[in-house]
């Protein structure tokens, strides 16, 4: 049984629609690895489709080749990759790539991890009546990127390729990550002024908590946070001001620019973003986030941001996200699993095979 053909004119639809898991193969026709796996994954797709715990799972494929803008969006790393979209607000909850020798018995681990036994998967569906169940983890993660982006704006704002345009344009043309970073700017611009100013910057740092362990004279002043500001704003806006002798700040068109060529610039270098937000939120270091951890790093973000409109979320909303998070409920979120639940974050090399 072959997996069933997706393309620009339905993925989003298709995903969106699916109440249970969708499983995406991303392959291209010059892809050696790709004509490698087909024979094994189809077979092991028909075999997976006759048993009933994986029911709720339906299978589908994307032509690379066909769909570059789409796959760029989908943040496909590597090919052939497998994506995993969980029942709700079309959000990837894992994705990696597979070989021929391991195609069949790592897609039905991965499978595992959510069908069955675990139980994870009827989680998942139990949250799928919010919009966003994993709402305060995206939120967090957004806002470590936006302030990494602030403090190193040279770096992501320089150069250009032709792949970097080609990711401009899949970016560009993203309705729910444009969306998400309205949103963030919104929510960081707290006295609704249309600019990000000193003390607004100064809270997004309070919140995911940089700085925290800084140079024994404190946290920076405002003025440090102001001429962050007035160097990301002259970068993306070539100097522009918002009024003559008014102090510098970041409006949104050079947020957006500074936020896009982010996401750019870590094409080349997968989950920087992940790995940031990861170590934020992993307070004592061992390499897991605890519960309690977990939802110290949310009461943060609550007490140092503005906590009114769609940006808001309860307590309730930080136990189900920490619980979509823990997909091998053990009551810690290791590495692996906050890279594979908060996978869409992250923009990633294609690398032909």
């Amino acid at each position: 049984m072959a997996l069933v053909e997706l393309d620009e004119s339905n993925f989003a639809e298709t995903i969106r629609d699916n109440k249970g898991l969708a499983v995406v193969e991303f392959w291209a026709p010059w892809c050696r690895l790709c004509k490698a796996i087909a024979p094994t994954l189809d077979k092991e797709v028909a075999k997976l489709e006759a048993q009933a715990e994986y029911a709720n799972v339906t299978f589908y494929k994307v032509n690379f080749k066909e769909n570059q803008r789409l796959a760029f969006r989908e943040r496909v790393a590597a090919l052939p990759t497998l994506h995993f979209y969980g029942p709700f607000a079309s959000r990837r909850i894992n994705r990696f790539t597979v070989k021929p020798t391991t195609v069949a018995k790592q897609l039905r681990k991965e499978l595992d991890r959510y069908c069955g036994a675990s139980g994870h998967l009827a989680l998942l569906q139990s949250l799928s009546s919010k919009p966003a169940p994993l709402s305060p983890l995206t939120r967090f993660s957004l806002l470590t990127g936006f302030l990494t982006a602030v403090m190193n704006v040279d770096e992501y704002m320089g150069g250009s390729t032709t792949t970097a345009k080609e990711m401009v344009q899949a970016i560009s043309t993203d309705e729910r990550r444009l969306g998400e970073l309205e949103d963030l700017f919104n929510w960081v611009d707290a006295n609704g002024d249309g600019y990000i100013e000193a003390d607004e910057l100064a809270a997004v740092a309070a919140a995911v908590g940089t700085f925290e362990d800084g140079p024994e004279s404190g946290a920076p002043s405002e003025s440090f946070f102001a001429g962050l500001l007035e160097h990301a704003q002259q970068i993306a806006s070539k100097g522009s001001k918002r009024g003559s002798g008014a102090p510098m700040a970041l409006d949104f068109e050079a947020f957006l620019r500074i936020m896009t060529s982010k996401a750019v610039a870590e094409y080349k270098v997968p989950e920087t973003e992940l790995e940031l937000a990861f170590v934020a939120l992993d307070v004592d270091g061992d390499g897991e986030i605890s519960k309690a951890e977990f939802l110290a790093a949310m009461e943060s973000v609550r007490a140092s941001l503005s906590s009114s409109g769609v940006w808001s979320f309860t307590e309730q909303d930080m136990e189900d996200a920490f619980a979509a998070a823990d997909r091998d409920h053990t009551g810690t979120i290791d590495y692996e699993e906050f890279v594979s639940v908060m996978s869409d974050m992250t923009v990633a090399k294609i690398v032909p095979k």
